[in-house]
């Protein structure tokens, strides 16, 4: 296993289900024969000291367990201080709930060398929502341990904390800081599946001259002719998501960045005002031309984004962006840069790095 040191996960308890505060024996850590004892007494229909003859085990789900489980199947995976923070309780509370969800099948766990422990749903808790009638995410991957990467973790579960604090209100954007549902929040793999394979497999999809840029002008002209609702543009023409360039070579689909997220208000549009925000997240520096060449893009992209929300590791991050900003004309009014936060709410700049 690869070795991880992450912010977010600093200080995770082992998942073990908490119980009644009054049972002071689950204070203790226990010993792998121990644990195994009280396995075997279980097994054999007895209930170890100090336990409750049910603790762990789920019978009924409500609105809580499915948010949890539609947010982990959103966002691939994520850790109990992530759900603590959605749905306003405290870790040991969201772990006791994760570690039902676990044991009833429908959700499951990997944990990390020298890290904690990330959540995902499992194709019982799929099947389960769907009988419960849950309105599911049009894209979505089915996670396990074999499919959990290691080499963009940081960044994933970066980009993961970020759209917890976009969903309760407390990500520092002051310009746009709300409380979002999740299906406001649209992820960066959600936006490449938008697009039909014949489109991805292309060289010239990005750029001047290209599908992207042939898009804007088609809108442009149906928006004139009435034949096309400003509400309807991204359902229509999802690879604007995506932002281009007016200039340049063509881009090849591959090496073209999107957002990290999108804060998708298409739905509130009226006429040329724009709604919807990009939000980028940012663990190490770019070079000061790369920074540049993105937030050219960002000013030429003038059709869907009102802003970009840029989440960064340190102060040095920061001034390179806004720098970058100054550099091309990118106004100020449309930018936001925020700190990163870890769990526990302190800016990475003042935490432990990645």
């Amino acid at each position: 296993m690869i070795d991880i040191q992450n912010p977010f996960l600093d200080g995770d308890d082992e998942d073990v289900v908490v119980p009644h505060p009054a049972a002071q024996y689950w204070g203790k850590k226990h010993s792998p024969a121990k644990k195994a004892a009280d396995k075997a007494l279980r097994a054999a229909g007895k209930v170890p000291a100090g336990q409750k003859k049910n603790q762990g085990m789920r019978r009924d789900f409500n609105e809580k367990d499915f948010l949890v489980m539609k947010a982990m199947l959103k966002f691939r995976y994520l850790t109990a201080h992530m759900i603590a923070q959605l749905l306003g309780v405290t870790y040991q509370t969201a772990n006791g709930r994760l570690v039902g969800l676990r044991n009833a099948g429908l959700v499951g766990s990997h944990r990390f060398s020298n890290s904690s422990t990330v959540w995902f749903v499992k194709e019982r808790g799929m099947k389960k929502m769907r009988e419960q009638g849950v309105e599911l995410p049009e894209k979505y991957t089915l996670m396990n341990e074999d499919r959990i990467g290691t080499e963009k973790y940081d960044h994933e579960l970066a980009v993961n904390q970020v759209a917890i604090h976009l969903m309760v209100g407390s990500s520092g954007m002051t310009r746009w800081d709300e409380s979002l549902p999740l299906e406001r929040l649209i992820t960066e793999k959600e936006l490449k599946k938008a697009f039909p394979n014949a489109q991805l497999s292309g060289d010239t999809i990005f750029g001047a001259g290209t599908l992207a840029e042939k898009a804007k002008i088609e809108v442009k002209d149906r928006l004139k002719k009435g034949t096309l609702k400003v509400t309807d543009i991204t359902t229509e023409y999802p690879m604007l998501w995506i932002p281009t360039t007016r200039s340049g070579s063509p881009v090849p689909a591959k090496q073209f960045s999107s957002p990290d997220l999108v804060i998708d208000k298409e739905d509130l549009r009226e006429g040329a005002t724009r709604r919807s925000i990009a939000i980028e997240v940012e663990l190490t520096p770019k070079s000061p031309a790369e920074y540049e060449k993105i937030m050219e893009t960002y000013r030429q992209n003038d059709m869907i984004f009102a802003g970009v929300g840029w989440f960064v590791k340190s102060e040095a991050i920061k001034k390179r962006i806004e720098t970058a900003a100054e550099v091309v004309g990118f106004p100020s009014k449309r930018l936001a840069i925020c700190l990163l936060k870890g769990k526990d709410g302190i800016a990475y700049a003042n935490s432990a790095s990645l």
